[in-house]
């Protein structure tokens, strides 16, 4: 699998969308989190995304959403292409 950051993976418009939503739910929940940001990919998509309310596009088929916490960043997994 092959993971890409969410701000490069979407039409600028969706881009901007999604980095200031996703940005601010951050700063809100890190402010009442002692500085820290969710430690899973459970706990980002409950507090950040759905208690944040943001709408996340569909993918295609075999590509998901996966939280990196060390980058403290939404990335969207893609199958490797079949030639690798």
């Amino acid at each position: 699998m092959i993971t890409t950051p969410l701000n490069i993976y979407w039409r600028s418009q969706e881009r901007i969308t999604f980095n200031i939503q996703i940005a601010e739910n951050m700063k809100l929940y890190k402010a009442m989190n002692d500085n820290k940001a969710p430690a899973t990919h459970e706990e980002f998509m409950q507090k950040i995304i759905k208690e944040g309310l943001i709408k996340l596009p569909d993918l295609p088929a075999g590509h998901r959403y996966v939280y990196d916490p060390q980058q403290e960043q939404l990335m969207v997994e893609r199958p490797a292409p079949a030639n690798q």
